[in-house]
């Protein structure tokens, strides 16, 4: 599955947490954050940048210290909630198609990248309708279809 959009979206002062007790490193909501630098909060004090590292795909950033509680995070992702948790739903369709545990998703797959997950493969013909891709979507998978409806667009040159 491959994303390309040109649309960012700005996350202000959302809650992370640690990834487990006593961890340094926390997990803010999404991941696949943009180059801009984060803004980082401890109960409400800015946390200096110099005194943690970001993993910008992921969304995690670890601290030198453990912070001040709440912590919270401001800033801007590649990949709207809605995308991605609709994604979730597609694979979860696709792979209960198959004879095997996630047969159709890596089997016989031309590429699979780990990096930001990329699996390219065919669909073969009545795993899915063969009609429109909006209305299959709508028929087949339909609570990741309401979340990607505000995300169509058509384009006239």
């Amino acid at each position: 599955m491959t994303l390309t959009y040109g649309k960012t979206w700005q996350r202000v002062n959302e809650r992370m947490y640690p990834i487990a007790d006593g961890s340094l490193t926390y997990q803010a909501p999404d991941g696949f954050w943009t180059s801009s630098a984060p803004v980082l909060a401890g109960a409400g004090v800015e946390v200096d940048s110099s005194d943690y590292t970001v993993d910008r795909d992921s969304g995690q950033v670890t601290f030198d210290v453990t912070p001040t509680a709440p912590v919270t995070a401001t800033y801007v992702t590649r990949v709207d909630r809605e995308i991605a948790k609709a994604t979730g739903f597609i694979s979860r369709y696709l792979a209960s198609k198959t004879r095997g545990p996630g047969r159709l998703l890596l089997g016989g797959a031309a590429t699979v990248k780990a990096g930001e997950i990329s699996i390219s493969r065919a669909i073969p013909r009545g795993i899915v309708g063969g009609g429109n891709v909006i209305e299959d979507l709508a028929h087949d998978v339909p609570e990741a279809a309401r979340m990607l409806n505000g995300h169509r667009f058509f384009r006239i040159a």
